[in-house]
């Protein structure tokens, strides 16, 4: 809850802001509407159904004339949203450690793994699969949220105690401005394949979008990179922060992928860090899981864990629909997994085509 002058001081009525809200068919009372412009719709053509519902306020970026609540112009209210956010919930992104994940394929996986590495009661996670903190478990509307959702749920992480925010960054967010407003300690990519060009009209301009994650990561944070994909070299070019990692199977990398075995239940997989193999029994499945997992720990070690201590915890990991083994009495093992893009199906596909399941009847 908020005054409005505690927000805009130009305000000339210092009514009491309960929300902010950008849909005017769920304004409630006390809420502050933001008219933002939509893909589709001008969110100036719903003043008056917002008042009706009962809005206290409302931000503008066009003359709407007198209103029967006070009204405050802006420039751009798209781009105002995310900064009126972090105003309104007291700057919860800075009261955090931002760990920001992007990439094609790998996303919610790298994420959940970073928050189960960490803890759930010191680590929130947002995402494809909802958000989630201690023993809460919500649903989200976007892989990565709109700005008044995002900062809400950054609230509900600081206010649970936690410590640290383990988020999907999605390229749509970027290109929507969304994430604007926020620095990063952490960012990490998993990989770049072709995808949502319907949104960004060319490889370029997605590409171009999920780099921002690089530019606004702080410079005395920490950047992980796949080395083995093909984006890397631009990824590292976009690079503001002073200390970039790598992961991947050449010997040049911090954390090195020496050598891995993948069963239908789990992979036993070798890693190399800072001179020291590391044998792992990871209940995730697939090559990309054993790329997801590396990408992981070293965004964990980045924020000051020790990886013997993080590595006694990957026995925990479970992803919610990433190649889930599902334990049902059947002559047959069932596997359920999200792959939607090319590059996900394929690999997906070849995985399972490597399995010798026979051997394991």
């Amino acid at each position: 809850m908020k005054k409005l002058q505690e927000l805009y001081p130009e305000a000339t009525e210092n009514v009491e802001i309960k929300r902010i809200c950008i849909n005017s068919k769920e304004i409630e009372k006390g809420d502050l509407f933001i008219c933002t412009m939509g893909a589709t719709a001008d969110r100036h053509d719903f003043i008056d159904e917002a008042i009706e519902k009962g809005a206290s306020a409302i931000v503008v970026s066009k003359d709407v004339g007198e209103k029967s609540v006070p009204i405050i112009k802006v420039e751009d209210t798209n781009k105002e949203l995310p900064y009126l956010c972090q105003r309104f919930y007291d700057y919860p992104d800075q009261k955090l450690k931002m760990i920001g994940v992007t990439g094609t394929d790998g996303k919610t996986s790298t994420t959940t793994i970073i928050q189960t590495l960490i803890g759930k009661d010191l680590c929130g996670y947002i995402g494809t699969n909802g958000r989630s903190y201690g023993d809460f478990n919500g649903d989200n509307p976007n892989t990565t949220p709109d700005a008044q959702n995002m900062y809400m749920y950054l609230n509900e992480f600081v206010e649970h105690g936690c410590k640290y925010a383990s988020i999907e960054t999605s390229s749509e967010a970027f290109f929507r401005g969304r994430l604007q407003a926020m620095e990063f300690d952490i960012s990490a990519m998993t990989n770049v394949t072709s995808e949502h060009l319907n949104i960004h009209g060319s490889f370029e301009n997605y590409l171009e979008s999920k780099l921002m994650l690089f530019k606004q990561t702080k410079k005395e944070g920490y950047t992980v990179l796949n080395h083995d994909d093909k984006y890397y070299d631009k990824a590292r070019e976009a690079c503001n922060a002073d200390n970039v990692l790598t992961y991947g199977i050449g010997e040049d990398n911090d954390l090195q992928i020496v050598e891995f075995k993948v069963h239908p239940d789990h992979t036993d997989i070798t890693f190399k860090y800072k001179n020291e193999e590391l044998k792992i029994n990871s209940p995730l499945l697939g090559d990309f899981n054993v790329y997801n997992l590396a990408c992981a720990l070293l965004c964990t070690v980045s924020l000051g864990f020790e990886m013997k201590d993080i590595l006694e915890r990957i026995k925990d990991i479970k992803i919610s629909g990433r190649l889930e083994l599902l334990d049902i009495d059947t002559p047959y093992y069932v596997m359920v997994d999200y792959a939607h893009t090319p590059n996900g199906i394929t690999k997906l596909l070849n995985f399972v085509h490597t399995l010798d399941i026979n051997r394991y009847y």
